[in-house]
């Protein structure tokens, strides 16, 4: 799957691509809206590619995920956290100062309860989440490109 934190403006995630459980390469999958808003997907490799569309293009409609193991990860400027589901299904997550999502997420919060960023919650995902390898990717909410 994947791993994505998320703490303090900036959000992280590895890129490791698995085709029937086999390391095939890597992907981004960290993206940057041109409102500011940035996000990540855990899961489906073609969801990604819907979500990065949906994310890039505003967020209008719906963001059909294909993949019921697919699930994404946005935060706008203004610091609100969000969760994308399978059929488009979209919430906000309020009452933490971390979120974290994918195959490693427990492993993340973990890092980022012990006061860990983002980037060093997934590092820590690479050593001991089968499923989450470098690089890791990284955008920051406020970075003008």
């Amino acid at each position: 799957m994947t791993t994505i934190a998320y703490r303090d403006g900036v959000l992280a995630a590895d890129s490791k691509v698995t085709d029937s459980g086999c390391y095939v390469g890597s992907v981004q999958k960290v993206f940057r809206a041109e409102d500011g808003t940035i996000g990540a997907l855990a899961g489906c490799l073609g969801d990604n590619g819907i979500f990065r569309d949906w994310l890039l293009s505003g967020r209008e409609g719906p963001c059909e995920l294909k993949d019921q193991g697919s699930e994404g990860i946005f935060v706008t400027p203004d610091g609100k956290i969000w969760n994308v589901y399978h059929g488009g299904k979209v919430f906000e997550i309020t009452g933490s100062a971390f979120y974290a999502h994918g195959s490693g997420f427990r492993i993340a919060l973990g890092a980022m309860a012990a006061g860990a960023s983002a980037e060093a919650a997934v590092r820590i995902c690479c050593d001991l989440d089968d499923s989450t390898r470098e690089p890791i990717r990284v955008e920051r909410l406020g970075y003008k490109p």
